[in-house]
């Protein structure tokens, strides 16, 4: 059996779209959902009058119950398991992307992934996760266009994060976009102005290694259109202008360098209005 798709739920409008988003990817691979709610927070964490802990376990039960009988109406065809556990969310998570295909969880945007009951999940989660992670806004783009892969090797690109990008986009059928920054050239300086070099684009060079980076995938994947950008500069600002009209943005994680994010996904996870998936790769 496929591995499951699990997804965070704790009742926001964030982590409900995220449920919607991980049901649909789940029925598209024909894999089973992973409904989960972790309901355990430190008693410290708790304000004065909140519900005792066997009440929050039966409102926990109630919400996934509510959440599983909804997307089963939807989708009726799919498995879907319901399960709640007492741990704090960012370890019941965390734990449970060990063995799952990918995690989705809510995300608010401005660097904070959807909150359980009363807390928010840091970046930790998306950092430690040995699958790839999918953060969903609430309100997603209105209308998508295409995947978008932001890739930073051309040479030896990560055979993990690509084959998650083009997965998504044969599914989903639609175009993929990959995009990659390239360092802009220093202006040559003389005493009285700067100069600009000859060349204001990507050499030959790099146009060829990404076409020949991505030759396998596309003889994979015959049916799934697949566009290059090369772009000078910074590789955030290079993503966040497609991510308006994206159906996700597909980002890596170099799992070798130990649990961290770097910067561009960490701008996506802050500002792309699009779902965002960071996949862990060697």
């Amino acid at each position: 059996m496929p591995s499951p798709v699990v997804v965070g739920v704790d009742g926001s409008p964030e982590s409900l779209a995220a449920a919607a988003w991980a049901a649909d990817e789940a029925e598209r691979r024909q894999s089973p959902l992973s409904l989960l709610n972790a309901w355990a927070v430190p008693a410290a964490a708790y304000p004065v009058g909140v519900l005792p802990e066997t009440s929050r376990r039966d409102a926990a039960e109630d919400l996934v119950g509510r959440t599983r009988e909804d997307l089963a109406t939807r989708h009726p065809g799919l498995r879907i398991e319901a399960r709640v556990v007492a741990e704090r969310p960012v370890t019941a998570l965390v734990d449970a992307a060990a063995g799952a295909g990918l995690l989705a969880v809510g995300s608010r945007g401005l660097g904070v992934i959807g909150g359980f009951l009363l807390g928010s999940i840091s970046s930790h989660v998306v950092a430690h996760a040995p699958c790839p992670v999918v953060a969903v806004r609430a309100t997603p783009p209105a209308e998508t266009t295409e995947i978008v892969l932001g890739l930073k090797r051309t040479g030896e690109p990560a055979g993990a994060l690509v084959d998650f990008a083009f997965g998504v986009a044969a599914r989903r059928r639609l175009p993929l976009h990959v995009v990659h920054a390239w360092p802009a050239p220093t202006p040559l300086v003389s005493r009285h102005r700067a100069v600009p070099r000859d060349h204001a684009g990507p050499d030959d060079a790099l146009v060829r290694d990404l076409a020949a980076a991505l030759a396998p995938w596309r003889s994979r994947h015959p049916d799934v259109s697949v566009r290059e950008t090369l772009e000078p500069g910074n590789a955030a600002e290079a993503l966040l202008g497609p991510a308006a009209g994206a159906g996700l943005m597909v980002v890596g994680r170099r799992s070798t360098r130990g649990p961290r994010l770097g910067g561009v996904a960490n701008a996506l996870l802050h500002h792309s209005p699009a779902p965002v998936a960071v996949v862990p790769h060697d």
